[in-house]
């Protein structure tokens, strides 16, 4: 049928059995054609099935004028279809890079490290993010020394974890990796992914404690630019018991990390391999329970 799609209706509607028609014999693109020009009258089109039919007929160089429309409205269309692609690909890099969560006034550093505000709150207990699902120690806080691949899922949907998170007292920061075979490049990122998570958990009213970590070549700026001075900081000493050069870099750094965020106190992940904090109190954790050493 080439045209009276909604006659047909009617008539089938009121039981007709029979009805006039007009039989034309017309090559097929020229049914096209005058089926598109027959409804462009009235009516709302079905835009991707119109204009992929109208560009089927360019693409034969028939004259799609005879449909009603011309290339200009074909190549509106085009235009505007490249358009609604790009922005939704667009979005999906925005959101795979949490760009719509970075705001250069609220970060610091020749790196724009998001800026952490300085949390006071010091937990009784911890437990693992990858053991929240089902648990009901609320009492205790969150922490993200774990394997990256625990807690990526944070990274990729935050909005994801929030209510839940805030159902417990605090959370450390996201603990990315930064191997010593990691070039500098990968550290900064993965500072920077660290510290733009805490911000947006801090937002959400949760308690987040920064976690701080320097690498090889020692305390570079960015290692602790985004956390704010006098506050609560995380360390750990999880997977360095064994390395003397990585334990030995440890005891160097933290007395620069002192000296230069002049934490309330320090949170202690794993097994202490020096008790020189500069008289700064330190809570000692491992697994789900802690060892307090010494104010």
């Amino acid at each position: 049928m080439v045209g009276g799609h909604q006659r047909l209706k009617a008539l089938q509607d009121l039981e007709l059995e029979e009805v006039e028609c007009v039989v034309i014999d017309v090559p097929a693109e020229k049914e096209k054609a005058l089926n598109i020009a027959l409804n462009k009258i009235s009516g709302e089109w079905d835009k991707d099935k119109l204009f992929n039919l109208l560009d089927e007929l360019n693409d034969i160089d028939f004259d799609i004028e005879l449909t009603g429309f011309n290339l200009n409205d074909l190549d509106d269309y085009k235009l505007k279809l490249e358009d609604s692609t790009y922005d939704s690909e667009l979005e999906s890099d925005y959101n795979g890079y949490r760009l719509r969560e970075f705001y250069a006034d609220r970060a610091v550093g020749f790196y724009q490290m998001p800026l952490l505000k300085a949390c006071h709150y010091m937990p009784e207990g911890l437990i693992p993010f990858d053991n929240i699902s089902g648990s009901e120690e609320y009492n205790k806080g969150v922490h993200f020394f774990l394997y990256d691949y625990k807690f990526e899922r944070v990274w990729r949907d935050p909005y994801k974890y929030i209510d839940r998170l805030k159902q417990f007292t605090c959370m450390t920061t996201l603990d990315f990796s930064l191997y010593a075979d990691m070039p500098i490049a990968m550290h900064v990122w993965n500072v920077y992914r660290s510290r733009l998570i805490g911000q947006i958990m801090q937002d959400a009213g949760i308690n987040v404690i920064p976690i701080v970590r320097w690498g090889v070549k020692g305390v570079l700026d960015f290692y602790l630019d985004g956390i704010e001075q006098g506050g609560i900081i995380a360390v750990s000493t999880v997977g360095i018991q064994r390395e003397k050069e990585i334990k030995e870099l440890f005891c160097a750094g933290i007395s620069e990390v002192i000296e230069r965020l002049k934490p309330e106190a320090i949170l202690h992940y794993g097994k202490p391999i020096t008790e020189d904090f500069g008289g700064v109190p330190v809570k000692y954790f491992s697994g789900n329970y802690y060892l307090k050493l010494g104010e």
